[in-house]
């Protein structure tokens, strides 16, 4: 009776200590700055200048000293403790533009028949609007966008 459990917790970490990383994935790690790691433990880290082989991953991270000068520190994460690698694809840039041109576009109308005695707009002045404002939210939309990185996944542990 006492074999089985024995038996099943010496099989996990043997699985665990099986996973390693494919040709593809160390190219990729290798050639980008940074990669984005989710731990077994479920924490997520952004590690910089990280190299790969196929069963651990190393990284540099700068930490400021009390004399506020960079230290380089060599890390090393071995396979069985990573869930997930992700390298970062491009920015949001686009998607960002098109969201504040769309918002930018509605304040324009609003702007438009809002403010005027009237109450009304020519159609002129209207298109003129939207479209001044639309293009003020699509470049204020895009800096936001560009602040934020797309990732793609290029290692899920089994």
């Amino acid at each position: 009776m006492l074999a089985l459990p024995l038996l099943i917790m010496l099989a996990v970490p043997a699985l665990a200590s099986g996973q390693s990383l494919s040709t593809r994935a160390i190219e990729q790690i290798n050639a980008t700055e940074l990669v984005r790691v989710r731990l077994v433990q479920g924490k997520r880290r952004t590690l910089y200048a990280p190299q790969a082989d196929s069963d651990s991953l190393r990284y540099q991270t700068q930490k400021l000293n009390s004399r506020r000068t960079a230290v380089q520190l060599p890390r090393a994460l071995p396979m069985a403790d990573i869930a997930q690698i992700e390298r970062p694809i491009g920015t949001h840039v686009v998607k960002g533009a098109i969201k504040g041109a769309v918002i930018g576009g509605a304040y324009g109308y609003l702007l438009c028949h809002a403010n005027l005695p009237g109450g009304t707009c020519s159609a002129k002045e209207t298109i003129t609007g939207v479209a001044v404002v639309a293009l003020v939210g699509a470049g204020i939309g895009a800096l936001i966008g560009n602040g934020r990185k797309r990732w793609e996944t290029i290692y899920q542990a089994p």
